[in-house]
This record gives C-alpha cells, sequence and structure tokens, in this order.
C-alpha cells in the first residue's frame, strides 16, 4: 500500500481517511473466515499530531512502531 505524495497533505487526506475506513470496515467484518488483514507499504504518514496520522487513528487502527 502506497498513499500518493501528492502536492501537500491537504491532498492526501482523502487517500487516508478513504483507506483507513476500508481497512476498518473488513477488520469489523465478523463472519468471514479470513477476518484477519496484513497491509504493507509506505503509508506516507507522518506520526503522532499529524492530519494525516490522526485521520488513520481515528477509525481505531494502529500502524505497528517503528
Amino acid at each position: 500500500m502506497h498513499v500518493l505524495w501528492g502536492k501537500n497533505a491537504t491532498e492526501r487526506l482523502p487517500e487516508v481517511t478513504a483507506f483507513a475506513h476500508w481497512m476498518r470496515a473488513w477488520a469489523d467484518r465478523p463472519h468471514d473466515w479470513y477476518h484477519n488483514l496484513m497491509v504493507l507499504g509506505d503509508f506516507n504518514l507522518d506520526r503522532i499530531g499529524d492530519p494525516l496520522f490522526e485521520a488513520f487513528i481515528t477509525t481505531g487502527l494502529w500502524p505497528p512502531p517503528n
């Protein structure tokens, strides 16, 4: 998974938000035998306090530590 860089963080926010909501919806599907999902890649997210990071974690998802 690689979020498009765009010219600035504001341009990336819709994609990060949509992807985070898609991942959360996948994780919440209670009857799928393939319930787990691992996403690898460069998310182009800074850390706490960054609007893109906050958009991602507001869904309850959290990237692993560096």
